[in-house]
Parts: C-alpha cells; sequence; structure tokens
C-alpha cells in the first residue's frame, strides 16, 4: 500500500514501499536476468494526479522512513541485455553483504513531486534523520515540522516507523491538522529536537489501547 485515506487526509506512503516486482516474477527465480522491477510508484499519471491534489490544497501527509533503506535488486550477467533501473530509482555502492550478481539499490526520495515541495520536503528528512537516533527509541515518536502545528498549510511531513498502525495515524493526524475532529488530540506534545523538528508522542491512555 502507498496510499490510504485517514479522516479525510490523503496519506502518502514515502520509501521503499514504492518499489514493485513486474507482475508475475517471483524472488525465487534463480536467473537474475529474468528479474526485473516494474516502474517505481507512482507512476507519470499518477504523479501528475498527486502534485494537481496538492496545488489545490487539499490536506495530505507525506510519511518518510526514519531510516534510509535500500534493497537489493539483480544485475544483468556479462553479455547479457542490461536491466534498466526505473525512473525513481538510484543505484547505490555495493554491499558486501549481498549475493554474487546483485546490486543495492533504494527509491530517490520524493521524486515525484513538484520542486519546491520536494526540496522541503527532503531537507526535513534530512533533519529528522539526523534528530533520529535520539528520540527513536521505546515509545514511537513521529517527528513533525514543528512550525506548521496550527498552521493552514495542507501539506505536511512526518518522520516515523513505516509500520506505523491505522489508530496512530489518527492520532498523528489530530496532532497536525487541529481543526480534523475525533482523532484524539489530548496530552503533551514535547519539543525536544533541533530547528524545525518536533517530536508527537503518544500519549498514555493511546500506548494501552494500541
Amino acid at each position: 500500500m502507498t496510499t490510504m485515506t485517514v479522516d479525510d487526509v490523503l496519506v502518502v506512503f514515502e520509501g521503499s514501499r514504492r518499489l514493485r516486482r513486474k507482475p508475475g516474477e517471483l524472488p525465487a527465480r534463480t536467473s537474475a536476468e529474468d528479474i526485473g522491477l516494474a516502474p517505481v510508484w507512482p507512476e507519470p499519471g499518477e504523479a501528475a494526479r498527486l502534485r494537481l491534489w496538492i496545488r489545490l490544497r487539499w490536506p495530505t501527509l507525506v510519511l518518510l522512513d526514519p531510516r534510509a533503506r535500500s534493497v537489493a535488486a539483480p544485475r544483468p550477467p556479462a553479455g547479457r541485455r542490461a536491466l534498466t533501473l526505473p525512473s525513481g530509482v538510484v543505484e547505490l555502492p555495493p554491499d558486501p553483504r549481498d549475493p554474487p550478481g546483485y546490486r543495492r539499490i533504494a527509491v530517490d526520495d520524493l521524486s515525484w513531486m513538484d520542486r519546491r515541495d520536494r526540496l522541503r520536503g527532503v531537507r526535513f528528512l534530512a533533519e529528522a534523520r539526523a534528530a533520529w537516533p535520539a528520540v527513536g527509541r521505546g515509545v514511537r515518536p513521529a517527528l513533525v515540522e514543528d512550525e506548521l502545528i496550527g498552521s493552514d498549510q495542507p501539506l505536511r511531513f512526518a518522520c516515523t516507523p513505516t509500520d506505523i498502525g491505522y489508530d496512530q495515524l489518527r492520532h498523528l493526524i489530530g496532532r497536525l491538522y487541529a481543526t480534523t475532529p475525533g482523532t484524539g488530540t489530548a496530552g503533551p506534545v514535547p519539543t525536544i529536537c533541533p530547528r524545525s523538528i518536533r517530536p508527537v508522542r503518544q500519549s498514555a491512555a493511546f500506548r494501552r489501547t494500541a
């Protein structure tokens, strides 16, 4: 899943979830040249619709992974046809732990966004990943753009673990979009991160029911 709607807010999952395999191709295949990647999500048409949605100022929350994740993808053997990486995917330096015949790839962060929005998101992601080691232990926080809390900015970024649950999302959205009813906004929001980042933690009551 790469998008979902929660309390009238479009939630976009950025990161390795955007990688897709071509239909019918299974990881168990032994011939590296027979395995390929489908176009990375979103494809051009859907990316254009997402950009339009944001330009029209519909509430949109982009969830960013606090850890830079990469995957191993097959490398074409010598003399065989090349496996072209889809647009939106970048090749990284080799990882010695990968099996022979594979290369290390990752999603090009926020490559589907308009330039201005992407620059904002990439800058926030760099700050959030730098701050994550200090706040990412114990109860899971969500790092957000502090100065936008309580504003009417419809596009928000948050850095949180990729396995965040639906109830956790509703709690987070209730923090970011203060006018959204029924999202559980009780509890303090401590500011312990530098610059524009604020951690949003679950309240004690929320933790007991999660």
